[in-house]
């Protein structure tokens, strides 16, 4: 229950920074960092069709559904619940909008929004626990004997 609820707090964060990107950005920069564009491709705005999109991030969420069945570490729960969150963020908008909306531009780097956000984070979640999956795990189950 509470994996759903962080869930929902991410997508719903996700959302209302897109929709607030809709309506106050326009193509130019302001900030510095803040631009809107509408990306129909995936990550560096490499294009693919719509419906291919679409079912890639349906199967990507069952599959993540079915890994949140198993028990895991805390590391390893929490970068599924965003990755969940991102992959649904996005495909939110492909569904119903047809393309994503993009409005964080730093540098000279790709722009991109909050579920790209949670969704790399998400995967270096999972690749750092695989590489050290001791060492993390440790230190969280440390954490929480600090705490009580």
């Amino acid at each position: 229950m509470r994996q759903f609820f962080l869930i929902s707090i991410f997508f719903a964060i996700d959302q209302i920074s897109k929709i607030l990107a809709r309506q106050f950005l326009t193509e130019k920069k302001i900030f510095g960092f803040l631009q809107f564009v509408e990306n129909s491709g995936i990550a560096f705005s490499i294009e693919f069709p719509r419906f291919f999109l679409i079912f890639l991030t349906i199967f990507l969420l069952i599959f993540l559904h079915f890994f949140f069945r198993k028990k895991n570490s805390c590391p390893e729960i929490f970068a599924k619940i965003l990755l969940f969150s991102g992959a649904a963020g996005n495909l939110c908008d492909r569904i119903f909008r047809g393309k994503v909306t993009d409005f964080l531009a730093f540098f000279n780097f790709p722009i991109f929004n909050f579920a790209d956000i949670f969704i790399f984070f998400g995967v270096a979640i999972i690749f750092l626990h695989e590489i050290w999956p001791q060492k993390i795990t440790k230190n969280v189950r440390r954490k929480k004997n600090i705490e009580k």
